[in-house]
């Protein structure tokens, strides 16, 4: 009677178990606001240094550690779209912009001030509008950071996902969309991504994501590293997954080490760097 009794509940409960295990969802990021729409946004990052310089006989020679940070409060605005779905032009009305280095806040050019994106020969050129004018080095800079790469194209699964799936991303595709792509190295490198969770949140279907990046890199900016030094991503992602807002909320954490021989009066030093860094972005459609 009991062994009865449990088949018949197994047979109602399999069709049940089949359909949640067969739940898959297409996911598709909304990048940025309609034209003429707005989304507020608060943007934080903090970087520390450790640096240590060893001297030809093994002492160390020189240590460092420092902490950069940078936090940026804006309203950014679509301008144009094309019809394929490329947006050109875009503008960001900073409230607030500054950052801290060496233990001293600096308020940034363009703070207060509203910067203009617009797309010219697959580049974004970044402008200031009314004047004084800004830094060339500054807007040089804010050019560089815009990248026409979005990141959901580079991140996202190419095909609908369960909750607890994973994909593989493409690693230097996403080293080139975080400004990672000079001297980047291939092999060895890996990208996946996961869905987490699903939730309904305002009717709609709110998920959770993660991702990790590793590869490596011949060198950062000037510094050239003696061997190639390993980069690691981990990011976290809360967003709408059915394109209909672009709200939603960032966290990442970045790893680098490397060593890099320098010399100096005839001699060779080892410099060895670690670099720790923590950011969030936390954005909203405005009504």
């Amino acid at each position: 009677m009991c062994t009865r009794l449990l088949a018949v509940v197994a047979l109602f409960l399999l069709p049940w178990a089949v359909l949640a295990q067969e739940k898959t969802y297409t996911v598709k990021l909304k990048s940025f606001s309609d034209v003429g729409k707005s989304l507020k946004a608060t943007d934080r990052w903090k970087m520390r240094f450790d640096v240590r310089v060893i001297d030809p006989q093994g002492n160390v020679a020189f240590e460092n550690t420092g902490t950069e940070t940078r936090e940026t409060v804006y309203t950014e605005t679509t301008l144009e779209v094309k019809e394929d779905g490329k947006r050109t032009r875009y503008q960001k009305a900073y409230s607030q912009a500054s950052e801290t280095k060496m233990g001293k806040e600096e308020t940034l050019p363009y703070a207060k001030r509203t910067v203009v994106w617009e797309l010219k020969d697959g580049k974004y050129v970044a402008s200031v509008q009314g004047k004084p004018d800004l830094p060339q080095k500054v807007l040089e800079k804010l050019s560089r950071d815009a990248k026409e790469d979005s990141f959901d194209k580079i991140m996202m699964p190419k095909k609908a996902v369960a909750v607890g799936g994973t994909w593989s991303i493409d690693p230097s595709a996403a080293a080139r969309v975080f400004g990672y792509d000079k001297d980047f190295i291939k092999e060895g490198s890996r990208g996946q991504g996961k869905l987490l969770k699903v939730v309904e949140k305002d009717g709609k279907a709110w998920g959770t994501m993660e991702f990790v990046l590793e590869f490596k890199v011949k060198s950062i900016g000037d510094l050239k590293f003696d061997a190639p030094a390993p980069v690691t991503f981990k990011i976290g992602l809360e967003a709408f997954i059915d394109g209909s807002s672009s709200t939603g909320k960032m966290s990442a954490i970045i790893t680098i080490s490397g060593k890099a021989t320098m010399e100096q009066g005839g001699m060779k030093f080892t410099l060895e760097m670690k670099m720790n860094g923590e950011g969030t972005l936390d954005q909203s459609e405005t009504k």
